[in-house]
Order: C-alpha cells, then sequence, then structure tokens
C-alpha cells in the first residue's frame, strides 16, 4: 500500500500465478499507456520483493471497480496485464544485498 499509495490492493495467489487488483484506483484512469507502465512497475515490484518469484509462472496486475448499494456490494473486475518473469527486467539489487 505504501510503494503504490493505493488503500484497496488485493493479491490472490492462485498454483503458480499471482495477481495483483486495485480497487476503486485513480490507476484506472489513466491512459493506456500510463496503464501499462504502472502494471509493469506492479510486476517488477513484486519480482523485488516476492520470496517465491522463481516459482512463478505469470504477473497478472488489474482493476476493480467496487459500488455499494445498501446491503448489496457490486464489483467489476477487469485483468488486462500479464507479465510472465522472463518478459520482466532482471531484478533490482539493493546496496544492501551480498554480490557473493
Amino acid at each position: 500500500m505504501r510503494e503504490f499509495h493505493e488503500p484497496g490492493i488485493g493479491i490472490n495467489l492462485n498454483n503458480a500465478s499471482l495477481t495483483v487488483t486495485f480497487s476503486n484506483s485513480a490507476a484506472a484512469d489513466l491512459s493506456e499507456a500510463e496503464r501499462v507502465a504502472f502494471a509493469r512497475r506492479v510486476a517488477e515490484y513484486v519480482r523485488d520483493h516476492y520470496a517465491h518469484f522463481d516459482t512463478l509462472d505469470g504477473i497478472a496486475v488489474g482493476f476493480a471497480t467496487v459500488t455499494k448499494t445498501g446491503p448489496m456490494t457490486f464489483r467489476k473486475t477487469t485483468v488486462p496485464y500479464r507479465f510472465a518473469p522472463r518478459d520482466l527486467a532482471p531484478p533490482k539489487v539493493s546496496s544492501k544485498k551480498s554480490l557473493t
């Protein structure tokens, strides 16, 4: 939440696919090019911070619109961005990590 300044982030791990969904996010209203860049940044964040990244077949990033009407909650979700781990840039190496 701190990294992306989003309060509504859902994470789902199903078999070897990890999906990150942003609910009612301002990022959903960005231009297509900006959304692709945002989604790639999310996937690269997963790459750099998820301990079992090497076991994943894919990372998906999507957006949900959640509305409440009385006791009912409606959720519309789209997950248009998918990344294979091999298609992402190499992991960032922190200056605190040992290279040996």
